[in-house]
């Protein structure tokens, strides 16, 4: 009980292990690409329930005190609130954190080099069609995979 408030670490290498396995995660998350944001199969959820143990063992190193995970807590969501307002400040940091929409679907046309660069299956597409109203390809006159990883769809206007 005595160890449940006392450190065993450095505050400091506390904030710093916090602080580097944050970023990293963000990163990671941000290169990976958005088809993960959108939605989370039983394999990419195992895959984020694995990530999260290392990362938390990397994050607390040896210090198992309370006081230590308060402190990487603390350190994870304050970095999270910064990163929001530098999101919500600067059209720069927002490009950079969450990207661009991609236009994958033009006038009825799959554009296939950038379904391979996100990952982004036909049958994909096409769910995201349906769930819009929309029953083929051809009646599609855009299609834009969204910073979310959700894809809009809008039919063409001669679509009756």
């Amino acid at each position: 009980m005595d160890d449940l408030w006392i450190l065993q670490v450095p505050v400091m290498e506390k904030v710093l292990r916090a602080a580097v396995g944050y970023a990293f995660l963000l990163i990671a998350f941000r290169v990976l690409g958005r088809r993960e944001l959108g939605r989370l199969t039983n394999f990419d959820l195992v895959v984020v329930l694995v990530v999260a143990n290392v990362m938390q063992n990397a994050m607390i190193g040896e210090d198992t005190s309370l006081t230590g995970g308060l402190i990487g807590a603390a350190t994870v969501l304050g970095l999270n609130v910064m990163i929001g307002a530098a999101v919500y400040a600067s059209r720069r940091v927002e490009r950079l954190v969450d990207g661009d929409p991609i236009i994958i679907v033009a006038d009825g046309r799959l554009l296939r080099p950038r379904l391979r660069r996100e990952l982004i299956t036909e049958n994909e597409v096409l769910a995201a069609a349906r769930n819009a109203g929309i029953q083929q390809l051809a009646d599609v006159r855009l299609a834009i995979l969204e910073s979310t990883g959700e894809i809009n769809v809008f039919a063409d206007d001669r679509t009756p």
